[in-house]
C-alpha cells in the first residue's frame, strides 16, 4: 500500500499542472507558461501612483473571484495573492473602457468584469512578482469607481 502512494505522490508531481483549461507548455527557470483560455469574473484596477507605477508600470490588473482563483494555475508553492496583470495593457485599457488618466485626486480606477484570457505566465521570484495573462475579451463591464492615492 506504500508503494502504491509513493508512486501516485511521484507522478503527481511529474505530471503538468492544469487549471481550468489551460495546459502547461513552457517552463524556464522562475517562469511557467500555459496556453489555453480561461473565463473568469473579478475585480480590476489600473493604479497610477508614483509607486505601483514605480514597481509594476502602467499595467491592469485581475484580481478573480472565489470560483478563479481555484483555477488559476499556482506552478510554485507562494504565499503572493491569486491575481495578474494583463499583458496586452492597451487592447486591456480599450476593453474595459478605462481613460487615459484618473479622474483629479484620484489614483486609479476600478470595476468588475467577466474576462476570457489566454497565455498566461506564472512567475516566481525575489520581490514582488505578478503573472502575465492575455486579455481575450471583457464582458459584464461595470462602470467604473475612483480608487484614492495612498
Amino acid at each position: 500500500m506504500r508503494k502504491i502512494i509513493l508512486t501516485l505522490a511521484c507522478v503527481c508531481l511529474t505530471t503538468p499542472v492544469l487549471a481550468g483549461t489551460f495546459k502547461e507548455v513552457g517552463r524556464d527557470g522562475r517562469y511557467v507558461e500555459y496556453q489555453g483560455e480561461l473565463t473568469l469574473s473579478g475585480r480590476f484596477e489600473r493604479l497610477q501612483d508614483s509607486i505601483t507605477l514605480d514597481w509594476r508600470g502602467d499595467r491592469v490588473c485581475f484580481f478573480p473571484d472565489a470560483t478563479g482563483v481555484k483555477q488559476l494555475p499556482r506552478a510554485f508553492a507562494t504565499n503572493k495573492p491569486a491575481m495578474f496583470c494583463f499583458a496586452n495593457t492597451r487592447s486591456s485599457i480599450t476593453a474595459l473602457g478605462l481613460p487615459p488618466q484618473p479622474p483629479a485626486g484620484a489614483c486609479g480606477m476600478t470595476g468588475t468584469a467577466t474576462v476570457s484570457i489566454s497565455r498566461y505566465v506564472v512567475e516566481n521570484g525575489m520581490g514582488e512578482t505578478y503573472d502575465l495573462a492575455t486579455l481575450v475579451k471583457a464582458d459584464n463591464v461595470s462602470p467604473l469607481k475612483s480608487v484614492a492615492c495612498p
